[in-house]
């Protein structure tokens, strides 16, 4: 057969490992000083050459694979580059390296690790173990026992994280690493998607819509325990065992504990423990077990206190209730506001009830029934404003037991005094009543105003009885008829009208008359020059006699 050069011959198809192939071995000078040549075949010279950098057909058309160590590159197109036990199972899939991993989805990716799994279409698995990327266009980038089903879906690692957005349109839900984390999403009527989770442990997106509200956007930072099941926009920072419902933003910063109930929307609870916020687009700062019912309520801080109307307030402390339209607890404890714009500002066990009142502070003050509106106990302990009917305006200013039963009434403070009757005042004292309109005790101790615009100035156990009377002080006086006056002393009675006491122990008997014990005059004139009728005087020249001028 005559030469030919190797470059002219025809190249060969169909190659297998049994095919000849000419060798030279330079070091065997046996046949030649220059080598001696010899047949193998090319199995015998793969399995001389070591190394990792030799790459054969794979089974599908155009397909590579890294020789002998298992591999297999059995779709077109698809490529296992290095490793071992790695498998390409679909068009277009790569595996890079590793072991034992799948690239079963078309141009998915499998960078490297141990027994990932790339399903997917274009998903991408970058590396880890016993990882699994099921969404299309979704990416996992390494861990352990990470699973992204969701649509353009991202897990960046940790371990038995969870991605899943059914029939999503956009996708794109991410968790950042952490562990045991789960994000799962479902619109019927509109797109999911795009929902957080940084890290942590066991938090959990589990959002569902039935309507054209999006499940989506949802976002948790870390922390441990957390769960959002509304449709869009909530938010949990971190903490741990917290937990949202709503149906759109709502947030929580962090804390132990907390909730905001499903459809509850645009709430805030800001951290604390254990509180949980029922009212949409209501606050909770902090605290512990404090509880915002009602729409656009707030409550501060503090612990178990309970916003429960549309825009009622407590601040802080303990115990604490808001449970008016529009009404304000500042703090204490165990103070209750229900009517409707009422306040307290502090205290202890305070009530109120009424509409528009105020209790500023104190223990154990109340403004009773829904009648009693725009009335006022500013502090004291014990003091009561009430009505069986209305009561308006009224005001107690401090003390202890105090009450008010009319309108316009003041009591100022002191020991079991009340105002029974509209527009009477007690300023202070103990256990004065008033009961009658316009009627006015300034203090002492037992003294009764019962004569409508009648006045007790002060003294003890004085009573005016009748209308426009006064009782100036001293004691056991009373007063039973109209425009009458007793200016102290003790024991002095009025039983007619237009008459005055100045003395003790006096009983009038007459009116229009002025009852006295004894009458000092000082500078009585001499003579009765000059005085007009009705005047007295005394006369020097008759032994001192008083005479009166007709």
């Amino acid at each position: 057969m005559p030469t030919q050069k190797l470059t002219d011959r025809v190249l060969v198809t169909g190659v297998t490992l049994n095919d000849l192939v000419h060798i030279v071995i330079p070091t065997d000078i046996s046949q030649n000083p220059a080598g001696s040549s010899y047949k193998a075949t090319i199995g015998q010279v793969m399995n001389t050459i070591t190394g990792s950098t030799i790459m054969i057909l794979g089974d599908g058309v155009g397909s590579t694979e890294r020789c002998a160590n298992n591999n297999n590159a059995c779709c077109d197109y698809s490529t296992v580059s290095g490793g071992r036990c790695n498998t390409a199972l679909n068009t277009y899939s790569t595996i890079g390296g590793g072991c034992s991993n799948f690239a079963c989805g078309s141009k998915s990716t499998v960078g490297g690790g141990t027994k990932n799994t790339a399903y997917g279409d274009f998903s991408t698995l970058s590396g880890g173990y016993c990882n699994t990327s099921e969404g299309v266009l979704s990416t996992l980038s390494g861990g352990y026992c990470n699973t992204s089903f969701g649509y353009t879906s991202t897990i960046a690692g940790g371990a038995q994280n969870t991605t899943s957005s059914y029939y999503s349109i956009i996708g794109g839900d991410f968790i950042g690493g952490g562990q045991q984390n789960t994000i799962s999403s479902y619109s019927s009527y509109y797109y999911s998607g795009l929902n957080f989770i940084g890290g942590g442990q066991q938090n959990t997106i589990n959002v569902f819509s039935n309507s054209f509200t999006p499940s989506a956007y949802n976002f948790i930072g870390g922390g441990f325990l957390n769960v959002i099941t509304g449709e869009s926009t909530n938010t949990i920072v971190g903490g741990g065992s917290n937990f949202i419902g709503s149906d759109v933003s709502s947030f929580i910063g962090g804390g132990g504990g907390n909730t905001i109930s499903p459809q509850v929307n645009y709430s805030t609870i800001v951290g604390g423990t254990n509180n949980t916020s029922n009212g949409c687009v209501s606050f909770i700062g902090g605290g512990d077990s404090n509880t915002s019912n009602g729409n656009l309520s707030v409550v501060v801080g503090g612990s178990t206190n309970i916003s429960s109307k549309l825009h009622s307030v407590v601040v802080g402390g303990y115990g604490n209730i808001s449970d008016g339209i529009y009404s304000f607890v500042g703090g204490g404890v165990g103070n209750e506001s229900f009517g409707e714009f009422s306040f307290i500002g502090g205290g202890t066990t305070n009530t109120l009830s009424s509409y528009g009142s105020t209790i500023g502070g104190g223990r154990l003050n109340k403004i009773l029934t829904s009648g009693s509106s725009i009335s006022t106990i500013a502090g004291g302990s014990g003091n009561t404003i009430t009505s069986t009917g209305s009561t308006i305006g009224s005001t107690i200013a401090g003390g202890i037991f105090n009450t008010i039963i009319g309108d316009c009434s003041i009591v100022g403070g002191g020991y079991k005094n009340t105002s029974n009757c509209c527009y009477s005042v007690v300023v202070g004292g103990e256990c004065n009543t008033s009961n009658s309109r316009y009627s006015i005790i300034l203090g002492g101790q037992s003294n009764t105003s019962s004569g409508s615009a009648s006045t007790v100035v002060g003294g003890i156990s004085n009573f005016t009885n009748g209308n426009y009377s006064f009782i100036g002080g001293g004691g056991y006086n009373t007063s039973n008829g109209v425009h009458t006056g007793i200016l102290g002393g003790s024991g002095n009675t009025i039983s007619n009208n237009c008459s005055f006491i100045v003395g003790n122990g006096i009983t009038t008997d007459r009116d229009n008359t002025t009852f006295m014990n004894c009458l000092s005059i000082v500078d009585l004139q001499d003579g009765a020059g000059g005085l007009p009728s009705g005047s007295v005087y005394y006369c020097s020249t008759d032994s001192n006699r008083i005479y009166y001028v007709p």
